[in-house]
């Protein structure tokens, strides 16, 4: 289980949301997104391994405000765009002998923790399954890897994909119809990209049980920082 997102910097992450947010409001939620869904795959079962894959600069000193779980290992993505980033995960993971790889984002730290175990069992029957977002891309998408005498090559089929845009889920459908690919489809989530969206997980963290959403319960407790002191 992989969670693949930006590494956290002031001014290079949740963009969109500034304004209303202040760029170092817009940090701290991203550490807080990062953080939950941290705490969000660590309580998979320990038979699962764990990854968080950043891209962009690493700051040391913001990688320590994750509080990542001892459980879920840091990793640094390669490649010189997001769909050769995500075909070199894969092919990576796939020679270190994993046979089923799910990639997540940080946008979606409300997700339930049934529907990654679902992603899981579902490549059991098919090579790919998506989880499309409510706006046109997708908030999960695993592969598992190639067997011997498969005709279809993943993650080739990825390359060339529109991603951060609403016609992601379209593209990659077509592709993977195109190739003759079998894949799954799990219920659609949505990301926290814009106002709308923040206000949805306000609503959201604050009547939730499960305790992995802990990181965002206490961002939305805290007053907003000063202009200064996000600097």
């Amino acid at each position: 289980m992989v969670i693949f997102a930006r590494a956290p910097r002031l001014g290079r992450v949740k963009t969109r949301l500034v304004p209303p947010l202040t760029a170092g409001q817009a940090l701290n939620l991203h550490l807080a997104c990062l953080h939950a869904t941290a705490r969000l795959v660590a309580s998979l079962p320990r038979t699962i391994a764990k990854f968080i894959y950043l891209g962009g600069r690493i700051n040391p000193q913001r990688v320590k405000q994750l509080h990542r779980p001892a459980s879920v290992f840091l990793r640094r993505q390669r490649g010189r765009d997001l769909s050769a980033r995500l075909q070199q995960l894969f092919r990576e993971l796939f020679a270190k002998g994993y046979g089923r790889v799910v990639v997540i984002g940080s946008d979606s730290p409300t997700l339930p923790r049934a529907r990654l175990l679902q992603a899981l069992r579902v490549l059991h029957h098919v090579p790919v399954v998506l989880g499309p977002t409510e706006d046109g891309g997708y908030y999960l998408l695993g592969c598992r890897k190639v067997q011997v005498g498969e005709r279809i090559r993943l993650p080739d089929i990825f390359d060339g994909i529109a991603w951060g845009t609403s016609k992601a889920y379209a593209q990659t459908l077509k592709r993977l119809r195109r190739d003759r690919v079998a894949f799954g489809v799990l219920p659609r989530w949505y990301d926290v990209d814009r106002p709308a969206d923040l206000r949805r997980l306000r609503r959201e963290v604050a009547g939730s049980r499960f305790t992995y959403v802990k990181p965002l319960r206490d961002y939305f407790s805290q007053p907003p920082p000063s202009r200064s002191a996000s600097r």
